[in-house]
């Protein structure tokens, strides 16, 4: 049983190949509960035995490390057992050790348990950390878990409350599991190559983000959305590999790459959204989001009791809400901070803040103005425009218009399209209308504004001339300023 994955090791090394298909199953407390200590001495004597072997004897042993160019991704935590599985066999060897513990040919199914501290193997042996490996590493034998597929290794530890997954992968193929996720993959080429370079700028630069919690990424969109091998599909695999190894730099460092669904518009600077500026993150002009995005204007309401239990469930107690007022705005129009008036008191809130306390999804974004339902009149009433609106001249070949449009409209001009930018929401929400109970939020964008607006990546890449395959650097040069394109 141990020559077969000894072989399987050797014919990959022959190969050239990395060790990307392995899992490692290991457990998060600094050190294991309820293992006998005679134990724990006889693995350490084992596994001194078995380097004394391989200095002799020259046999070749996986590394138990992650692999070089590799990442690691949070992909699964459960109170339940995990079970692994592959189509054309699996091995498992100790993590500690190296020492091989089971071959499973043909149609596999493993399942650990959690035990104590420990993972608990089908034999029920108690061990600290298992690798499990493809007998033969292709596309029809994916390991698999929780009903997905995934390239590269596992990683699965015991947590007090059940076990953890993590996938060992490499950055290649783990972007191909997240650009169909962060980009419709039935978007122009041009513009998921630009998608594929922003990620793949993400995953380098953030390797060791979660480390505290034992792997670098996870796969939720507190960093990149990831899918594992079952996402995959022919025109974004294309986009990774048409741009292999390309990132994002500025004075010959990765730069911290942001991306989001759409501006507005008007993309917004690092400084104005986190307080730390950016050199290669500032706010830029987006015609093209404008022109391809179905963001460019939204709306949502809130009664004010809704909105009072929202904001006290983020710590932000006023009372009963009465007015909310916009106090601050960025150069591009989006709001920084509110000022919220209750019946117990007020507070200065920052947009991002009250966006999170009402839900992100809800307020895609801080370019907002506030008005009272009472307040939104009919299309056709002129005596609207106060401070959310303005007149445009429209020169025609017999003579000239006045038309009264709302703050963020597109405008065709003789120079191009360009859009009007109002700040509304001047006076506060509830100094007039009271009778009416709700507060409405009207929006442009979606996201927090920084670099790349996909919608406008995608815009901009429906401009793109067929025969051009560099058109995505004109695209990430025109949303991050000043930086270079080249190899990691």
């Amino acid at each position: 049983m141990k020559g077969v994955v000894m072989d399987v090791f050797r014919k990959r090394e022959a190969k050239g190949l990395e060790y990307q298909g392995v899992f490692r199953i290991r457990h998060s407390a600094a050190s294991p509960v309820g293992r006998p200590g005679f134990l724990c001495f006889a693995r350490i004597l084992l596994g001194l035995a078995l380097l004394l072997a391989l200095f002799v004897f020259g046999l070749e042993a996986p590394a138990a490390a992650c692999p070089v160019g590799n990442i690691r991704v949070h992909i699964l935590a459960t109170p339940k057992p995990v079970l692994v599985s592959a189509d054309a066999g699996l091995g498992l060897l100790d993590v500690e050790s190296g020492e091989q513990l089971a071959t499973y040919s043909g149609k596999a199914q493993v399942v650990f348990f959690q035990d104590s501290g420990n993972v608990l193997l089908p034999d029920g042996k108690c061990v600290s950390g298992v690798r499990v490996v493809p007998l033969e590493e292709t596309r029809a034998n994916l390991l698999r878990v929780d009903g997905r597929g995934y390239r590269g290794q596992f990683e699965v530890w015991a947590a007090s409350d059940g076990l953890i997954v993590v996938n060992v992968v490499g950055v290649e193929d783990y972007l191909r599991g997240v650009v169909p996720l962060e980009m419709s993959p039935g978007w122009p080429r041009e513009a998921l190559k630009a998608q594929a370079v922003t990620a793949r700028t993400f995953a380098y630069r953030n390797v060791g983000r979660h480390s505290r919690e034992n792997y670098d990424l996870c796969s939720q969109t507190h960093c990149q959305v990831y899918g594992g091998a079952d996402v995959e599909t022919a025109a974004t695999d294309s986009a990774v590999e048409e741009t292999a190894g390309l990132v994002l730099k500025y004075d010959d460092e990765l730069i911290d790459v942001y991306y989001h669904a759409s501006s507005g518009g008007y993309t917004e600077s690092a400084g104005a959204v986190w307080g730390s500026e950016r050199p290669y993150l500032q706010a830029v002009e987006d015609t093209a989001d404008l022109l391809s995005s179905p963001y460019t204007g939204w709306e949502i309401s809130f009664s004010r009791d809704e909105l009072s239990e929202l904001l006290a469930a983020a710590g932000i107690a006023v009372g009963r809400v009465e007015t909310v007022e916009p106090v601050d705005w960025s150069s591009s129009g989006r709001t920084i901070n509110f000022l919220v008036r209750g019946s117990s008191g007020s507070e200065v809130v920052s947009a991002n803040r009250l966006r999170l306390a009402v839900g992100a999804n809800r307020m895609k974004s801080t370019w907002v103005e506030v008005v009272l339902a009472s307040d939104i009149p009919a299309v056709s009433d002129i005596s609207m425009v106060e401070d959310l609106t303005t007149a445009v001249v429209v020169q025609g070949a017999r003579g000239q218009a006045v038309q009264v449009v709302p703050s963020g409209s597109a405008v065709a001009t003789s120079a191009g399209v360009t859009f009007v930018k109002v700040r509304g929401g001047g006076r506060g929400v509830g100094s007039r209308g009271e009778q009416d109970d709700h507060i409405v939020f009207r929006g442009r964008g979606y996201g927090h504004g920084v670099g790349m607006s996909q919608w406008g990546a995608k815009g901009l890449a429906e401009t793109a001339p067929g025969s051009d395959e560099n058109f995505f650097r004109q695209i990430l040069m025109h949303y991050y300023t000043g930086v270079t394109i080249e190899p990691y």
